[in-house]
């Protein structure tokens, strides 16, 4: 065999070459398949990954917990409400009709007619005009009304309670057709500018459907609702339709991304638990006490039964028409002093109190004359030292305290207490209101002669000057039916027993009846919109002092997750509840609400009906704020501890 023939045997045949080639290309388009289908996998996972992401941005994650909260955030929890596109995601104010100006908007190249040097100024200028939209303004930020960014806010150490994103993440502007593009590419249009939603099929309403463009709320199109969101992207194709298949099917098969329970929560009720304050401390109502057990308890004073001078007759005219003397008091309690004149409100504890008000005070008792040494505590003990049991005291100038009545009084008289002023049968009760509302009576003189209305004139006209003391209510205001006998039969106690105790079980014990006061609250909560929601009815809290849970009803539908504050005020009005604002003198805290009579310092150094900024402004500390408190998805039973 020669060379030739050897080289011929070692090469291929043409068939073999043509089968390695089909080979080849078989392998070559199963790979293209395979890469090709592997790419779309790709751009399909970073569909999905920006869905979540967008998900995420509004409502956060609450089915996720941490540091054993749920993970509230987001826009809605910001906002108080479902965007209205993805672009409020990304910025704070941007223009209604054109995605490409906002706030980060550097200039205004391409802007048709577009004049001035910011953003709004493009917006409002352009051909045509848009619609400048701020989702949140200087009145979200707590100091001043200027502060209209969170930064800004913050910088002068205020509070914001408005936009507070970007809430996603890019690498791209905002105002760029494709900032957050889903995993294909679908972008906004370059020709017309109001879609701000970068591709994705956005549609906010009451039902809304991606499909549907009138279901869809726009700045044109309001009355569809704010409800619901629908979001989709559009797959590989770029349009939404139902019967698209494989990559070009859209994503997710259920459009709505949030329906209205999902982002809100209505609240029936919510169950507050705190500690009752106790207002006044005197809470211990004496009406109908006894004589012999008023006498022998500690704290409380017999003031006697009214009487006259001849046992035997039973009513003021009478006794006077005998010639007999009428006493309304017969009694007073030895050690009784108190504080009249001056600024004096008679509450004064001490001598040195009732000084720097420009008061006297009275020591002495009823009795005079004679060889009464003033300690004598009965009409009787006055009488068996032939003393004169007068009523009132003289007192400033030259005079001993010693005289028996106005005639020899040279300086100020002052009646008997408490029948210079009306008073409360307590001494610590000092308007009528308080006085009735603690179940004390209100000791208020009155003439026979209902057209008398002052002592000096009743007493010219021959009528008598009664002091009621009988216990039950509604008896007849009239000396000749204005007896012992009538008041039992009333249902009353003839006679004036006093307390000056501040405990119930004292009290108790005693035979009294302690009095609790009521105190009709609202609980207001108010969402980061701005919505309010007052209780209704009010509350009527039984200040005790002690733990209670109470219960109010409000009307809260479909209020949004997220931050909420609430608080607790006296019905009808903005005044913390309880009582929660300190370091206020009394001249301040009346002067902390403009000076209106209603704003007291109570015993416990805490300034009663003023509100937060009232209290702060007049120097004040609150011991006592709103609360902050999370409203979570699918939670109605709302309970507190104040």
């Amino acid at each position: 065999m020669n060379n030739t023939q050897k080289l011929r045997l070692k090469g291929f045949t043409l068939v073999e070459l043509l089968v390695v080639m089909l080979v080849l290309v078989a392998l070559s388009s199963i790979t293209l398949d395979f890469t090709k289908d592997f790419a779309f996998q790709g751009r399909y996972e970073v569909t999905k990954d920006r869905y979540e992401k967008i998900k995420r941005a509004i409502i956060g994650r609450p089915d996720v917990l941490i540091n054993g909260q749920p993970d509230i955030s987001g826009f809605v929890a910001d906002m108080g409400r479902l965007p209205r596109n993805i672009q409020e995601l990304l910025v704070q104010n941007y223009c209604s009709d054109d995605y490409r100006i906002s706030d980060n908007t550097p200039d205004a190249t391409g802007i048709t007619d577009a004049t001035g040097t910011t953003p709004k100024a493009w917006c409002t200028s352009k051909t045509p005009n848009g619609v400048w939209e701020e989702q949140s303004t200087g009145a979200n930020c707590s100091v001043g009304t200027t502060n209209a960014t969170q930064v800004d806010c913050e910088a002068v150490a205020g509070v914001w309670s408005g936009w507070k994103g970007p809430y996603l993440t890019t690498q791209k502007p905002d105002y760029e057709e494709n900032a957050f593009s889903d995993g294909w590419g679908n972008e906004a249009s370059t020709t017309v500018f109001t879609d701000h939603n970068y591709g994705w099929a956005f549609c906010l309403g009451n039902s809304p459907d991606n499909a549907t463009a009138a279901t869809c709320y726009t700045p044109t199109n309001t009355g569809v609702g704010t409800n619901q969101l629908a979001l989709q992207s559009k797959g590989k194709n770029g349009t939404i339709d139902i019967t698209d298949t494989n990559y070009d099917k859209d994503y997710p098969d259920n459009q709505v991304l949030f329906n209205l329970y999902s982002w809100t929560v209505s609240i029936p009720e919510i169950t507050v638990n705190m500690q009752a304050p106790v207002q006044n401390t005197f809470n211990c109502s004496t009406n109908g006490v006894a004589e012999n057990a008023c006498k022998n308890t500690a704290n409380w004073n017999w003031f006697g039964k009214p009487e006259c001078s001849d046992g035997s007759l039973v009513t003021a005219p009478v006794c006077d028409a005998a010639g007999e003397t009428w006493y309304w008091f017969t009694g007073w309690p030895t050690g009784i002093q108190f504080c009249v004149g001056g600024t004096s409100t008679g509450l004064e504890a001490t001598a040195a109190d009732c000084t720097a008000v420009s008061g006297n005070w009275i020591t002495k008792g009823l009795c005079s004359g004679g060889s009464s040494t003033g300690t004598e505590s009965t009409l009787d003990e006055c009488s068996s030292v032939t003393g004169a049991w007068r009523e009132g005291w003289c007192v400033g100038g030259a005079s001993t305290g010693d005289e028996v009545d106005d005639a020899a009084c040279t300086e100020t008289w002052y009646g008997e207490w408490p029948l210079k002023n009306s008073r409360c049968s307590n001494r610590f009760f000092i308007t009528q209101a308080s006085c009735g509302a603690a179940g004390h009576r209100w000791v208020e003189p009155f003439c026979t002669n209902p057209a008398k209305t002052t002592k000096a004139t009743c007493t010219l006209a021959n009528e008598s000057w009664v002091i009621p003391f009988c216990s039950a209510l509604g008896i007849s205001a009239n000396d000749s039916t204005y007896t012992e006998a009538n008041c039992v039969v009333s249902g009353g106690s003839w006679g004036g027993c006093i307390d000056n105790s501040n405990s119930k079980r004292f009290c108790d014990i005693n035979g009294g009846i302690w009095q609790s006061l009521l105190q009709d609250v609202d609980l207001k909560v108010v969402n980061l919109n701005g919505t309010s929601y007052v209780s209704n009815p009010p509350v009527y809290i039984e200040e005790n002092g002690l733990n209670q849970n109470v219960v109010f009803n409000i009307p809260i539908s479909n209020i949004s997750q997220g931050r909420v504050r609430l608080g607790l005020y006296k019905a009808g009005t903005s005044d913390i509840y309880p009582p929660s604002c300190s370091g206020l003198t009394a001249v301040q805290c009346t002067g902390a609400d403009g000076g209106a009579t209603d704003a007291v310092l109570l015993d416990n150094n805490l300034c009663d009906n003023v509100t937060f900024a009232e209290c702060t402004g007049a120097g004040g500390n609150m011991t006592r704020r709103e609360l902050n408190i999370l409203i979570l998805p699918y939670i109605n039973d709302l309970k507190i501890s104040w």
